[in-house]
């Protein structure tokens, strides 16, 4: 079963000033000495304090109040569903002892067997006699990032002023500042504006910066009055007050057109050249600018705006900025930021955290990275807002900026579509599965256009509560991992591991058979093979990069109920997109067992349970029906209804290409850009779609995974005949 999720998730915005009761330690009944007591914790870090791997794990401070040593062996902490009892250690008068709630119990001797949540939970200190001595219970309010929580040195049971884990404590605050309202949301500038600003907190000043830095009495400057905005703006405002914590970051970015289209030159703030190996590129390419302006223009106009801002060293200081240091990973590089999405009238402003994300994209010789947001209790709590089609989820605690990569323009491929994922994923649904949704921004960092992303939610288990009910804690999520292997997502494997123990002799008797079935949505397993086999999919399981050895590209979830069924990723090698082969098979059968050098519990992908299932008559039913269904007349995979979807994303796409081939387009020393997009995206629905449904249907048969009557005749067949090409390159044939 899953365990306990570190971090709970938290709907709606944090506002500390709004507390939870608080809830002082509890002293032991009879009051006798030892007097230990929970004096402090933090339950969201990420700077404060370091472990023995150099991981900010949450802590638990103890502090012996009494005049003599305490020995804690046979101590227990606890929190509201896991316990960790003290190894042998003396706790001497006045003394504190910092322990680690890092769930790395039994790797290091001070480090407990569970994780605090930045939600609502629970610390229980407890003598060898079970006697409850100190408590948070029965819970402690929501905490914030690198904030402590705990007995203040004035006496005051409350969020600290200053974290002191190992010393005594600091003062307790009052609360924290209401965040600023701002009179206007950002977005494009047509005359300049007066903007005006307020807090609800009485006494509390308001302080704002233009920098993207993160404004404070020390830092920006003290409103007093309507600020002036008549360029392109990235006002940043708090509210503090003396006793308080600074408010929750308001942000708003201003842009002006005609200054976007004229920058030119390295912005101020930014790296004038690589920091760490890690390219950057400015601006919009001039040339493109003054023979496409208006196109240039309409573009930037045709998708929302998502904008970014933080403090220019989150990004792009050489030791800890996230984008000169792109292939680090986990919570220790992840930044805080404000996010506004901005669509006309509508849209939101949040504070959340960034991480750089990605596996090849992540080389510093990429200028243009991808990102995933973090929308979280110590932050300002899960981003409510319907980003995707109506009736769908609405409430997101992390989601991801993508963008190409592969085939991106900032490596100078003329292969870009920015369809090709979509189709895939977009595909998937329409054959009636689960499947992660998306739409396309302008993305700005700090005021700098950074050019086409796809905002697109992640398959996690909070996305699978609000998909199936239950808690997150109820789900498992597995997913491929960075050295092609598979890794824990969310939950625990150990399911997972029962269907690899299932195949592991590459055969399934009846009873395996059954366990599988009980534990796999076999038609969802089946339809996820059909998708990536009729894309022509290299990249997925098996991935021809890798041999097809090992897999990637893909998430597999279960839980509260629900059996484990399969989402696609990243289809950015699909539709022949590498070699342009609307004949190539990607049907197998791939090397398993003895012929798979990887084949090990470690490396267990779907592929690989798809091709063992191949040995079960009754898996082969469920794939010859699912086929049948999916590229008949009518069916989701078949040539009328893949190229209508085709169509209808290529025509959002056409809307907003321009920006991003005039912001990227010559950087990797060659000019690509609308052109070459527009004879990509004409190949796939010319050469590509018109015979791939009928190829595959005869590559089926041929596999015995159809019956030989859906064969059709490919030398009398015009079906199988390319399209003429529009917009061939120069030198390329026509037919």
């Amino acid at each position: 079963m899953p365990r306990r999720e570190p971090i709970a998730a938290l709907v709606g915005a944090l506002v500390l000033a709004a507390l939870a009761p608080l809830v002082p330690p509890v002293e032991r009944a009879n009051a006798d000495p030892p007097d230990v007591v929970i004096a402090e914790f933090m339950a969201s870090n990420s700077t404060t304090l370091f472990d023995e791997d150099g991981a900010a794990s949450d802590w638990i401070e103890l502090w012996n109040r009494s005049g003599d040593p305490v020995d804690l062996a046979g101590w227990r902490l606890s929190d509201a569903g896991a316990s960790w009892s003290f190894p042998q250690i003396e706790l001497a008068a006045d003394a504190r002892l910092v322990v680690f709630a890092s769930d790395k119990a039994g790797s290091y001797p001070l480090h407990t067997n569970f994780k605090l949540s930045a939600g609502n939970d629970t610390i229980v200190l407890r003598d060898p006699s079970f006697v409850v001595v100190s408590a948070y219970s029965p819970n402690y309010p929501a905490q914030s990032s690198n904030i402590s929580y705990g007995l203040g040195s004035n006496g005051v049971v409350g969020y600290l002023a200053t974290p002191t884990p190992g010393e005594p404590n600091s003062a307790a605050a009052a609360g924290t500042a209401a965040k600023p309202a701002l009179s206007a949301r950002g977005g494009y500038l047509t005359e300049p504006i007066e903007l005006t600003a307020a807090t609800t907190t009485t006494g509390a000043r308001l302080y704002y910066t233009t920098n993207g830095s993160t404004p404070s009495p020390t830092n920006g400057t003290e409103y007093t009055g309507p600020i002036a905005v008549a360029s392109t703006t990235t006002l940043r405002m708090v509210a503090a007050k003396p006793g308080f914590f600074h408010s929750k970051v308001a942000s708003a970015t201003f842009l002006v057109m005609d200054e976007l289209l004229a920058d030119t030159g390295v912005p101020a703030g930014w790296p004038a050249g690589p920091v760490n190996d890690q390219l950057f590129s400015y601006g919009f390419d001039p040339a493109a600018v003054e023979e496409y302006g208006e196109a240039i223009e309409s573009s930037l106009l045709a998708a929302p705006t998502l904008s970014i801002t933080t403090d220019q060293s989150n990004l792009t200081d050489p030791s800890t900025g996230i984008y000169t240091n792109p292939l680090q990973s986990g919570s220790a590089w992840e930044r805080p930021v404000s996010v506004e999405y901005l669509d006309g009238s509508d849209g939101f402003q949040l504070n959340g955290g960034l991480r750089i994300k990605g596996g090849f994209s992540r080389t510093p010789l990429n200028p243009k990275h991808s990102f995933r947001l973090y929308f979280e209790p110590k932050y300002e709590g899960a981003l409510s807002y319907p980003l995707f089609d109506s009736g769908t989820i609405e409430t997101f605690t992390n989601i991801d900026l993508r963008t190409e990569q592969n085939y991106g323009w900032q490596f100078s491929s003329d292969r870009n579509t920015l369809v090709r994922d979509a189709w895939l994923r977009e595909s998937h649904a329409a054959m009636g599965n689960p499947a992660s949704r998306s739409q396309w921004v302008h993305l700005f960092l700090n005021g700098q256009y950074w050019g086409v992303y796809m905002l697109k939610d992640r398959i996690t288990a909070d996305h699978m509560r609000h998909l199936h009910g239950g808690n997150a804690d109820d789900y498992d999520v597995i997913k491929h991992a960075d050295n092609f292997g598979y890794e824990v997502n969310d939950g625990d494997d150990d399911e997972w591991l029962q269907l690899w123990s299932a195949i592991a002799d590459g055969l399934l008797d009846g009873d395996e058979f059954a366990d599988v079935e009980a534990l796999v949505d076999l038609a969802n397993l089946a339809d996820f093979w059909l998708l990536n086999v009729v894309a022509g999919n290299q990249d997925a399981t098996p991935s021809a990069f890798l041999s097809d050895i090992r897999g990637n590209n893909w998430y597999a979830a279960s839980g509260n109920g629900q059996p484990f069924r399969f989402f696609a990723d990243d289809g950015e090698h699909v539709l022949g997109a590498s070699d342009h082969d609307a004949m190539v098979s990607r049907l197998g059968p791939f090397p398993i067992t003895d012929d798979n050098p990887d084949w090990n519990s470690s490396f267990f992908h779907p592929g690989w349970l798809h091709e063992v299932l191949l040995t079960r008559p009754e898996y082969r039913a469920i794939v010859t029906a699912r086929a049948q269904l999916a590229l008949s007349s009518g069916g989701p995979l078949d040539t009328a209804a893949a190229t209508a979807r085709w169509v209808t994303l290529r025509e959002q796409v056409g809307l907003f290409v321009d920006a991003d081939a005039a912001r990227w387009g010559n950087f990797g020393g060659q000019s690509v850009g609308r052109s070459h997009w527009q004879a990509e995206v004409d190949w796939v629905e010319q050469e590509w779609l018109p015979v791939r449904a009928v190829i595959m249907r005869n590559q089926l048969v041929m596999a015995g995974l159809l019956p030989a009557t859906s064969a059709v005749d490919v030398a009398d067949d015009n079906q199988l005949r390319p399209a003429v090409r529009l917009n061939p390159p120069a030198g390329e044939p026509t037919t």
